[in-house]
Order: C-alpha cells, then structure tokens, then sequence
C-alpha cells in the first residue's frame, strides 16, 4: 500500500507486509515489478540519495521460542527519517 508519495525524488513511502521475514523477498518482488528500493544497486535501485539501502521495519512480531508469547516490536513512523547508521 502507498502510503506517501515523494514527487521530488520520484518515490514513495510504502507499507509492505512479509510472511518469510526474509530482506530479500522484498526487495527482489519489487524490483521485479518495476520499483527497486532506493540505494539498492544489488536490485537496481538508484544509488545517489540516502547512502544506504532504504528498507525500513515499523513493526515487527514474532512468537518467542521458549514461552511462546508473541512479541511485537514497533518503531513509529515519524522516527523513518532519523534511521541513518
């Protein structure tokens, strides 16, 4: 689901949701369709605006192995842009 445009670099702001957990079925889906991600050159994104892939978790949950609670984490989505490493 799109959730924000960004005209200014010919992008947008995504929400995408993963059964495998897996980086790359995410990357390698949208490559295919047409819509790397931003400094991804490995799956042809365009490599001169952040300095870094743009592949970012808001949430994440999974169910813990030993006392089988689920766990949820999340990163609210204003906090995006701060995410420099």
């Amino acid at each position: 689901m799109v959730l924000q445009r960004l005209s200014k670099i010919q992008s947008s702001l995504l929400s995408v949701e993963i059964e495998t957990g897996r980086t790359h079925q995410i990357r390698v889906h949208l490559s295919h369709m047409g819509h790397p991600l931003l400094d991804d050159g490995i799956y042809g994104g365009r490599r001169d605006l952040i300095g870094g892939q743009a592949l970012h978790v808001h949430s994440l949950s999974f169910i813990h192995p030993v006392d089988q609670n689920r766990i949820v984490l999340l990163l609210p989505r204003e906090n995006f842009g701060k995410m420099r490493g």
